[in-house]
């Protein structure tokens, strides 16, 4: 009989908590944003980068992201996830009228 084996991920430690992020600042710092979001700094970095992502400002050098446009970020994430089908589910591919695609000649 063979041993159990764990996922490599789930031997990673959790980010570290850090203080709270006040919910009265209207920006955050890259750190702060990662925090609320759960994710690496560098997997926000990704995501800055990405396009429709999230948007940053820049404050001379450094890099804010509004409280507004995190909140909007998250809302079309919410709203993609409802339009998607649920794990397992078929997706829609437009033959079930009946037609295949194929248009003969």
């Amino acid at each position: 009989m063979s041993a159990l084996r764990r996922h490599p991920l789930s031997a990673l430690p959790d980010p570290p908590a850090g203080p709270e992020v006040p919910p009265d600042l209207l920006l955050l710092t890259v750190e702060q944003t990662a925090r609320v979001l759960q994710i690496s700094r560098s997997g926000l970095y990704s995501i800055l980068r990405a396009d429709g992502g999230l948007r940053a400002v820049k404050l001379g050098g450094l890099t804010r992201i509004a409280r507004a446009d995190l909140e909007a970020y998250v809302d079309r994430l919410r709203a993609a996830a409802t339009d998607a089908p649920a794990v397992g589910e078929p997706r829609e591919t437009g033959a079930a009228d009946g037609d295949s695609g194929h248009h003969g000649r």
